[in-house]
């Protein structure tokens, strides 16, 4: 014993018990330092049956290593990340959780950078929920791209106006307006602007300039091209018989 005259675990000092035991006790401050000077390399090693099952040792950061590999923290403080035995950057190996065993909740305030690949939302069971929080005046995006441009495609949410955007080859085609009208090829819902609307009350409007708005093909048989109806009741129709067409009302 160093420092104490008994084997109190919660007595100041240092004892060297007779199984191997080391205990170490102070009043205050760090209990233990274990200096490794010139090179890089093994702090402490942890051995089962004389059988590495882990380290801690420094190297561009501190590194803490089982049989298979570990993490280390960066010098910088500001990155951890997988390492292999030997303290090298281990990409694309470790898993964090397993099905079995899952971490909680996750807290993050920067960018969320993921492979390719299949990414899972949900288990099966209950209602997984993926939420875009913005402010009252921002928008909520989600973007579709490819090697050649990031974000080809979006679905966009604006906040200011309530209105959700759809976008194909970095061109607005549709948009849900916050009155629900569906609007394709235009931003706003009136009658005397190009494009198509389908209003929540039922009107379907369709402009087109200096064209037909509207294009109605029956293939195969002759018959009915336009039903007209009144309390699902049948008061006319618009037919083709023979090649030739008729009005029925």
């Amino acid at each position: 014993m160093v420092g104490k005259t008994d084997l109190t675990g919660n007595v100041a000092g240092i004892s060297l018990r007779s199984t191997g035991l080391i205990v170490g006790t102070v009043a205050s401050g760090t209990v233990g330092y274990f200096n490794r000077t010139t090179s890089d390399g093994t702090i402490l090693d942890f051995r089962k049956d004389n059988v590495q099952v882990g380290s801690i040792g420094s190297g561009a950061g501190l590194y803490v290593s089982g049989a298979n590999g570990g993490f280390r923290i960066h010098s910088g403080g500001t990155k951890i990340f997988p390492c292999t035995t030997g303290n090298a950057a281990n990409d694309a190996v470790t898993d964090l959780g397993a099905s079995d065993a899952r971490w909680k909740d996750l807290y993050l305030s920067g960018v969320i950078n993921a492979g390719p690949g299949t990414h899972t939302i949900g288990d099966g069971t209950g209602t997984p929920q993926l939420v875009l929080l913005a402010g009252t005046t921002a928008y909520s995006t989600l973007d579709f791209g490819d090697s050649d441009d990031g974000n080809i495609g979006r679905i966009e949410y604006i906040h200011s106006s309530d209105a959700m955007t759809f976008r194909t080859n970095n061109q607005e085609r549709m948009r849900i307006d916050s009155s629900g009208n569906v609007l394709v090829g235009k931003t706003s819902a009136s009658i005397a602007t190009a494009g198509a609307e389908l209003r929540p009350n039922g009107q379907v409007f369709a402009t087109q300039s200096g064209n037909y708005p509207l294009l109605l093909n029956r293939t195969t048989s002759d018959g009915d091209i336009i039903q007209l109806r009144k309390d699902n009741t049948t008061v006319g129709s618009i037919q083709s018989r023979a090649g030739l067409v008729s009005t029925i009302v």
